[in-house]
C-alpha cells in the first residue's frame, strides 16, 4: 500500500500557481510512503491538462530523485506548444518493487508569458491650501487587467523622470487608484506618476503618466466695479445687481474660471449675509436678475479667479447701496433774489430762477435740471438742462409772451438716478407801464376828493 506525497509544481519546495517561462518545467514531490516489504522502485513524471494524465508531456522515470526539470521543446511536447492562460497538472507515478503504482497530481499551474495590459495613468490634482502651496495628488490606471494570472501588486511613485522616484514607492496590491494627500509642487517643475503593475506570473509593466507640471503662482489681483460700465455706488433696482471685472492675469497658465459671490452688508462683519455665490465666464461683466435685494442695504461683489491648476486671487467691489425713493423737494422760486419771489418781471428775453437745495438721505443729490414752460410740468419755453449743483441759474435770448404766465420747474436726480420735480408758482410778463392819474385834490374837512380828467 502507498500514501501518496504532495506533488508541487516548483523548485526547492515551491509551488507555484503561475508560470511565465515556456521553456522549462519543474516539479518537486513528498516522498510515496509504502511498507518495508515492498518499497518505492521509482517515479515518473508527466504533464497534463488535467489530473492524472500526461497529454502534453508523456511520463518520464527519474529514478528515486523527488524533483525533476526539463526543458521544453518540440520533442518533449505532444501538443507541440503550451497556450497561455491554460491550466497544466503535474502528476507523479510511484511503483513499488513489486510493480505496484500509485499517482498524486499537483494543484495545477497557468501559462502565462505576457505582463499585465498597458494603459494610460491619468493624474488629477486638488488644491488643498493656497497659501503654502499644498495639493493632493491621483493617480488613475483604470483598465489594467491580466486575464490569465491576475494582478498580483501594483506600486506607484512620483518623479521628475518618466520611470524613476523621488519618493518612496507604495505599495497597493492590486488598486488602480493611488493618492498623495501631501504634495508641494515647485514651480516651473514637470513631474511623473509612475506605475509598476506585477501579474502573478512575476511579469511587470511599468507605465507612467504624461508629464504634469501645477502652477502654484495665482492670477494678478484684479479691480471690481458695481454697475454696468462705470462704478456705481447706489442703484434704485431691487432685482438687478451687475458687476465688472478686469485685471485677473496669469502668464503661466491663464484664467480659466471665475466665481462671482454677492454679500448684503451690515453692521457687524459676522451679521453679513452671502446672497448667492455663483460661477461666471471670462468676459469680465456679468449681471444676475430676479433678485430680492433691501432698500437701504449695500451689496459687495467679490469676484475670485482661479488659473488652470486651481490657485486663486480675489478683489472686490466698493459695494452699491440700493435706493428707491426720489429725493425730498427743496422751494423753487422765480427771480434770483433770496428775499422774495416775483409775481412780475418785465424781460421778454430773460429768466432768472433759484431753489432750496433738495435732499436724499440715502443716496444724496448728484445734481439738477432746470427748465422753464408755460406750465408747472411743460419745459416748452427752455428744454431741460444739466446745471450740476448749483441752485440759481437764468436763460438768455428767449421770446416771452407779455401777460402770459411762466414757471421755472427744477428736477433733482440723487445717486441712484431717482428723481423729482418741483416747480414755481410762475411769474407774469408785464411789459405795460403803469397808467398815469391825473387829478384835482380837493380838501374838505372830512376827506380828501380825487377827480379824474
Amino acid at each position: 500500500m502507498l500514501f501518496l506525497g504532495v506533488v508541487r509544481h516548483g523548485t526547492q519546495g515551491l509551488d507555484l500557481k503561475f508560470q511565465s517561462d515556456r521553456s522549462k518545467i519543474s516539479a518537486n514531490w513528498g516522498t510515496f510512503i509504502s511498507d518495508n516489504h515492498d518499497p518505492v522502485a521509482f517515479y515518473e513524471w508527466g504533464l497534463g491538462t488535467a489530473r492524472w494524465i500526461d497529454d502534453v508531456m508523456n511520463f518520464t522515470e527519474v529514478g528515486k530523485a523527488r524533483q525533476a526539470t526539463t526543458d521544453i521543446s518540440e520533442d518533449v511536447l505532444l501538443n507541440a506548444v503550451m497556450r497561455d492562460g491554460v491550466k497544466y497538472y503535474v502528476t507523479i507515478k510511484a511503483t513499488t518493487e513489486k510493480g505496484l503504482s500509485s499517482s498524486s497530481s499537483s494543484s495545477g499551474f497557468v501559462l502565462d508569458t505576457s505582463p499585465p495590459k498597458h494603459v494610460n495613468v491619468t493624474v488629477n490634482h486638488t488644491v488643498v491650501d493656497e497659501k503654502t502651496g499644498k495639493v493632493s495628488l491621483s493617480a488613475s490606471w483604470v483598465g489594467v487587467e491580466d486575464k490569465e494570472s491576475g494582478i498580483k501588486s501594483s506600486e506607484v511613485c512620483l518623479g521628475t523622470v518618466s520611470g524613476s522616484c523621488f519618493t518612496s514607492p507604495l505599495n497597493l496590491v492590486n488598486a488602480t487608484v493611488a493618492f498623495i494627500n501631501e504634495f508641494y509642487p515647485k514651480q516651473d517643475t514637470h513631474y511623473y506618476f509612475n506605475v509598476k503593475v506585477e501579474n502573478g506570473a512575476g511579469l511587470v509593466t511599468v507605465m507612467a503618466s504624461e508629464e504634469f507640471s501645477i502652477d502654484t503662482s495665482p492670477p494678478s489681483p484684479g479691480s471690481v466695479i458695481d454697475g454696468d460700465e462705470t462704478d456705481a455706488d447706489f442703484s434704485n433696482s431691487t432685482g438687478t445687481l451687475s458687476v465688472n471685472w478686469t485685471g485677473f492675469i496669469d502668464p503661466e497658465t491663464d484664467v480659466t474660471s471665475c466665481i462671482w459671490t454677492a454679500k448684503e452688508k451690515s453692521n457687524g462683519i459676522r451679521n453679513e449675509r452671502t446672497l448667492f455665490k455663483v460661477p461666471v465666464d471670462n468676459s469680465g461683466k456679468s449681471r444676475k436678475d430676479d433678485l430680492a435685494l433691501t432698500p437701504g442695504k449695500q451689496y459687495v461683489s467679490k469676484i475670485r479667479c482661479y488659473n488652470k491648476d486651481g490657485f486663486s486671487s480675489v478683489a472686490q467691489s466698493d459695494g452699491i447701496t440700493v435706493d428707491i425713493t426720489p429725493p425730498n423737494p427743496g422751494s423753487v422760486y422765480d427771480g434770483l433774489s433770496k428775499q422774495t419771489d416775483i409775481d412780475y418781471q418785465a424781460s421778454v428775453d430773460v429768466i432768472k430762477s433759484r431753489w432750496d437745495a433738495f435732499s436724499d438721505v440715502d443716496s444724496g443729490i448728484i445734481g439738477y435740471r432746470w427748465c422753464t414752460g408755460s406750465s408747472p410740468r411743460s419745459c416748452d419755453v427752455t428744454e431741460f438742462r444739466w446745471v450740476g449743483l448749483k441752485t440759481s441759474v437764468h436763460a438768455t435770448n428767449i421770446t416771452l409772451i407779455a401777460n402770459k404766465r411762466y414757471y421755472a420747474i427744477v428736477e433733482a436726480v440723487n445717486g441712484a438716478g431717482m428723481t423729482l420735480q418741483e416747480s414755481s408758482d410762475g411769474f407774469i410778463v408785464d411789459t405795460s407801464p403803469p397808467e398815469i392819474t391825473v387829478g384835482i385834490l380837493t380838501y374838505t374837512d372830512t376827506k380828501y376828493i380825487t377827480l379824474r380828467i
